[in-house]
């Protein structure tokens, strides 16, 4: 194993050597993983991703229902509270 060898994250094949002059420096630096490895973890990642995006979807969605039964039952009082003022008022000029 030389100096600038890279190999696979996930299967371990050799990738190349940056170091040489026969790649491209700054791709064989960034590369991580080799081509045939690279679909499958583009899809796991994917389906991590969007795992992740339907969770938190779900979490808010839940905390939303919650806030709007709580203003539902805040609204309800509101009315009730009026309701009684405008009878209150209604007494007062009936008087």
């Amino acid at each position: 194993m030389a100096q600038g060898d890279k190999f696979c994250a996930i299967c371990g094949d050799y990738i190349g050597n940056y170091m040489t002059g026969t790649d491209n420096y700054f791709r064989m630096i960034r590369l991580k993983y080799y081509p045939k490895c690279k679909p499958m973890i583009l899809n796991q990642q994917k389906s991590f991703s969007h795992h992740n995006r339907k969770v938190t979807y779900k979490m808010q969605n839940h905390e939303l229902l919650a806030q709007n039964t709580l203003l539902k039952q805040q609204v309800e009082l509101l009315r009730e509270e009026v309701r009684i003022l405008k009878a209150e008022v209604r007494a007062m000029y009936d008087d």
